[in-house]
């Protein structure tokens, strides 16, 4: 999924200039930008291409969170509650960071860390190998950290 949504963004970009990007639902547009679940500028099916590439460069932040608090087995609620949140609006919030709708501050995403037992930069890692490097390494004691690191190296 994640090479064929970089493989539309590339299309994008080369038919910058051609009228794929103009203001007009084409239906190869409509297409992509359905098959993306992207929504344009005042709801329309259509976005504009630099939507596409700010959606592409967006911190990976939803799909971690989701990730780590299904693996610990909590509630979108009991997360929140928690890492701190009113219980009257932790699940909503919640939900809200998932959805990537918004992205919480960092000192709440350390307080979610600290909750789901993960470092705080696996929420920040693109790739998914290097984020399994990084929850592998976040569960390491110092001594273990230290061999590990001297083999990668």
């Amino acid at each position: 999924m994640q090479d064929l949504t970089l493989g539309f963004l590339s299309a994008f970009s080369a038919l910058r200039d051609t009228r794929l990007c103009g203001s007009e639902e084409t239906p190869a547009r409509v297409f992509i930008c359905s098959y993306l679940g992207v929504r344009g500028i005042g709801g329309t099916s259509v976005p504009n291409v630099h939507n596409l590439y700010a959606m592409d460069r967006a911190p990976p932040i939803a799909k971690r969170l989701r990730e780590a608090r299904l693996r610990a087995g909590l509630s979108q609620r009991r997360l929140g509650i928690v890492a701190g949140m009113d219980e009257f609006v932790a699940s909503a919030r919640i939900n809200q960071y998932e959805k990537g709708k918004h992205v919480p501050a960092f000192g709440t995403l350390e307080q979610l860390a600290k909750a789901l037992g993960c470092p705080t930069p696996y929420f920040y890692a693109r790739d998914d190998d290097l984020a399994e490097v990084i929850l592998v390494a976040g569960n390491l004691s110092s001594r273990m950290r230290k061999q590990f690191l001297g083999k990668l190296r």
